[in-house]
């Protein structure tokens, strides 16, 4: 592998750590609300 190739894609994976109480589907979805028009707006 050349280490200046630019690559057509990329993945991004973090952590989340919620704080008690907080509902892990509900973080979920307003990640995905988020970033979906992103997605969609670059193919």
């Amino acid at each position: 592998d050349n280490p200046n190739r630019i690559c057509a894609r990329c993945e991004l994976h973090f952590d989340l750590r919620p704080l008690p109480g907080m509902d892990m589907a509900n973080l979920r979805q307003e990640i995905l609300g988020k970033l979906q028009p992103l997605a969609e707006s670059r193919g």
